[in-house]
């Protein structure tokens, strides 16, 4: 074999192995992240809350999930309060509502 034939496959080999690599370290990082964002859902939080009928607040815990959960649901919620057709009686109102 020739120099020129030993470089050329040793470039060959040298560009298989580099995507495995690179594959490999991104993987590691995609499980890293993905269990930083695991131990983070899972840390839990503390709030001070409004408590209706009193001046005072109360503490409410909840992981960092949850929390996530109640907002989504709380906005969930309040648009369908908006969205929601009303009902309508007539009761002398022109336009029947």
């Amino acid at each position: 074999m020739t120099h020129r034939a030993g470089v050329i496959s040793s470039m060959a080999v040298a560009a298989l192995s580099f995507p495995i690599g690179v594959l490999a370290q991104s993987q590691d990082t995609i499980t890293v992240t993905a269990r930083d964002r695991e131990a983070q859902e899972q840390e839990v939080v503390c709030k001070y809350q409004a408590k209706t009928g009193t001046r005072f607040k109360h503490r409410d815990c909840r992981t960092r999930l949850q929390w996530d959960q109640l907002s989504i649901q709380s906005q969930r919620d309040a648009k369908e309060m908006i969205d929601v057709p009303k009902i309508c009686g007539g009761g002398g109102n022109p336009e029947g509502c």
